[in-house]
């Protein structure tokens, strides 16, 4: 994805300082990291292979997604890693992990989702909420500190398109 131009990386269910170091490593290139080098389209198919390179380490957004108690009880050594930008909470996995799938109101999922915004904070690291809630969720995770903010997906773009032209159709098609 990065060769292809990404400029931001979200690492899925990092739970360890190792998982987190590996997961930063993988974005960037030596010495830093371990990034195998083959930047085609972010290097402008090759015609800006230098600039790309000299600014690339310091530019791609590394983003861990805490999706597991394992990650929440080991947060600060995850975000004390050198190179993560952002902390992204992975609530469904997280209640499922806590043994409460899909209860995001639990206060074990509430306390770990508290708890990883407020170490991020502490790093004055931008923190996030990894799906999207209803409003009055969204604004009470936005008041806790969850700054980096997520307003829609794919398929909820997708899905509420397709159920506008469906509406519509029907109207034309009925007459009404």
């Amino acid at each position: 994805a990065l060769d292809m131009g990404a400029e931001g990386i979200l690492i899925p269910m990092v739970s360890s300082p190792a998982e987190a170091r590996t997961a930063v490593s993988a974005c960037k290139y030596p010495p830093e990291g371990t990034r195998g080098f083959g930047p085609r389209r972010a290097s402008k198919y090759n015609t800006d292979t230098d600039a790309y390179v000299a600014q690339a380490n310091s530019s791609v957004i590394v983003i861990v997604q805490i999706e597991h108690v394992n990650g929440v009880a080991d947060i600060d050594g995850i975000l004390d890693t050198p190179g993560i930008d952002v902390a992204c909470l992975g609530p469904t996995d997280l209640s499922g992990s806590a043994g409460v799938l899909r209860q995001f109101n639990h206060p074990t999922v509430v306390d770990g989702m508290t708890r990883v915004i407020q170490a991020a904070r502490a790093r004055q690291m931008p923190a996030s909420i990894g799906i999207v809630f209803a409003d009055a969720e969204m604004q009470k995770w936005h008041s806790a500190g969850a700054n980096f903010v997520f307003c829609c997906d794919d398929v909820g773009l997708l899905a509420g398109g397709a159920k506008k032209v469906i509406a519509n159709m029907r109207q034309l098609t009925s007459g009404k």
